[in-house]
């Protein structure tokens, strides 16, 4: 019955997961202390890149690695703390491929299963905390960025950027800026070409992401309102652009608030975001493209004793498409409007693979495949 209705079939036949941390050293002047884990995953699905139950491609069990080391030093005197962390995962953060039965495909393209030195770690995140004056602070190094519950601006991957903060026991303001894609310019670890082949490689571009955010806490509630930037001056001819007007820049802003109130028993979670700013025409036969994206998330937690229920709803605009737009994968959308909440813009779809939302929460081990345009750059999850 299952078979006939194509629908996911998700069997986590295995699943482990060991975690340790340890205190190195703890003296007057420093703490440093170590982190690792270790996640093997046994996955069986079908039907995850179509619905055609007669595509034996897409019919796979695979067993997938995760892991990581993190080093934290903290310098009492000063406060300033230094962060190394190494990991090896598969494409897009998901778990590596040990060994696969049958075909493992994703929306990306094919995944081969991880050998040799493709199983090494890599620098994954590493960043310098510098405190300043009172409150003050300067971040620099890779590392995320994230704000409200994941969705918006950024937060799904480490970038190179710098963080102005002051923080308070109340209050925490961030000034924060970015150059999208740089990572992959030069990775820090063994080189997956497969990876590459799944899009997560550097493209040249002159992107620009900045941000600002004030998270402040009174009692059990939280309000963390914010406003972003990611302003891309890439030439027409080095983007990945779903849209037929060619495109000269792009300004695409995101401003929102999450709140949050955190009872002894339950915890409700509130946020909404909306896009704007345009993208510039280099040809005045095509309209200037208008982001209106806009998102509503909502989440719901109750401890009933051990066990600790929730429950999760999120509202994303998205692009109006004809069947014949939505089954051509190769077809311009033709419109002066960007109605699909973006994170990265889809005239850019270049700089998917760094600006991202994070929404770890949410996001199953395997899911089904990424509609084009019906969401826009706001995709479901990926293996």
């Amino acid at each position: 019955m299952l078979k006939k209705a194509g629908f996911t079939v998700l069997v986590i036949l295995s699943f482990t997961a060991l975690a340790y941390g340890y205190e190195l050293l703890n003296t007057e002047q420093l703490a440093l202390r170590m982190d690792a884990y270790l996640r093997l995953d046994l996955v069986s699905w079908k039907n995850v890149v179509d619905l055609d139950s007669h595509n034996r491609d897409d019919h796979t069990t695979y067993l997938g690695i995760d892991y990581g080391l993190a080093f934290d030093a903290e310098f009492k005197e000063s406060g300033n703390e230094i962060y190394l962390r190494f990991e090896r995962n598969g494409p897009y953060d998901y778990d590596a491929p040990l060994f696969i039965h049958n075909t493992l495909i994703n929306s990306g393209g094919r995944v081969e299963p991880y050998r040799n030195t493709e199983l090494l770690p890599q620098i994954e995140e590493f960043w310098l905390d510098n405190r300043l004056w009172g409150g003050f602070g300067l971040k620099t190094g890779l590392y995320i960025y994230e704000v409200g519950n994941g969705f918006s601006l950024n937060g799904g991957y480490e970038n190179y950027g710098a963080t102005l903060y002051y923080k308070t026991q109340d209050i925490f303001w961030r000034l924060y800026y970015c150059r999208p894609d740089l990572v992959y310019k030069n990775i820090l670890g063994p080189r997956v070409e497969q990876e590459k082949d799944q899009g997560q490689k550097y493209e040249p571009n002159a992107a620009n992401f900045f941000s600002t955010d004030l998270k402040i806490t009174a009692g059990k509630q939280t309000f963390w309102p914010y406003v972003g930037m990611l302003a891309d001056y890439t030439s027409a001819g080095k983007r990945y652009n779903l849209f037929a007007a060619p495109i000269k820049r792009d300004l695409l802003g995101t401003f929102g608030g999450a709140w949050e109130y955190a009872a002894d028993n339950f915890t409700l979670k509130l946020e909404a975001a909306r896009n704007f700013g345009y993208a510039q025409s280099e040809e005045s036969e095509y309209k200037d493209i208008e982001h209106t994206g806009y998102m509503f998330y909502s989440g719901l937690s109750y401890v009933l004793g051990k066990f600790v229920p929730e429950l999760q709803f999120l509202f994303c605009s998205g692009n109006k498409a004809t069947l014949d737009i939505a089954g051509d994968p190769e077809a311009p959308y033709v419109s002066g409007k960007n109605r699909a909440f973006s994170y990265a813009s889809p005239t850019n779809l270049n700089l998917g693979d760094t600006v991202t939302s994070s929404n770890a929460d949410m996001l199953p081990i395997v899911a089904m495949g990424v509609p084009r345009l019906l969401l826009g750059i706001f995709s479901r999850p990926k293996l």
